[in-house]
């Protein structure tokens, strides 16, 4: 769902069960939209999963939509600032 439809749906109070959580390509986030809707995943404006590299990034995202609470799953999750860092530092 592109970032202007979930912010359409944020301003009315329709969305739930929001959480950021890892993907294949880095974080993304799901939640629950509208009545009865099925999950959906925060997409691009272009079409597309639309991830981030970091926490900070997806907050930022919700915030701005008005959603300043969430869940968070880390797990299988490396932040980038430990990506470069090698097993005797």
């Amino acid at each position: 769902m592109p970032a202007k439809l979930m912010k359409a749906f944020a301003e009315r109070g329709s969305v739930g069960n929001v959480r950021v959580q890892q993907a294949d390509k880095g974080l993304v986030i799901v939640f629950n939209a509208g009545g009865g809707m099925d999950e959906c995943v925060l997409g691009q404006a272009r079409g597309g999963v639309r991830y981030f590299q970091s926490f900070d990034g997806a907050a930022s995202t919700l915030q701005s939509m008005g959603i300043v609470e969430f869940a968070a799953n880390s797990r299988n999750w490396v932040p980038r600032t430990f990506k470069g860092v090698s097993a005797s530092e």
